[in-house]
């Protein structure tokens, strides 16, 4: 199943490419890569900022929802992306 789903996201970004490429439009796939210390902060600093009513159109992720997004995201293959930027975040 899981390697069904990491095809399928593949063959997705793939399409999408062709497609655009086919109608002369410009298309990058970015992805920005985050240590999983600074994913768990920023997700709980926009937690904070909905609960204090500062996020505009954010809403709170809790457990369940986490559970589920985390479940279907699969990282893509350098190979698949055309700018790859690993955040490095410094902790005080």
């Amino acid at each position: 199943m899981l390697r069904e789903n990491l095809l399928r996201q593949s063959n997705k970004r793939r399409s999408l490419t062709e497609f655009c490429r086919s109608h002369n439009v410009h298309c990058e796939w970015h992805y920005i890569d985050v240590d999983d210390q600074t994913w768990n902060k920023n997700i709980e600093e926009r937690n904070c900022r909905v609960l204090n009513g500062e996020g505009t159109s954010e809403y709170y992720l809790d457990e369940g929802l986490m559970g589920k997004l985390l479940s279907m995201w699969k990282v893509p293959s350098k190979d698949e992306i055309d700018v790859w930027y690993t955040l490095k975040r410094k902790w005080k």
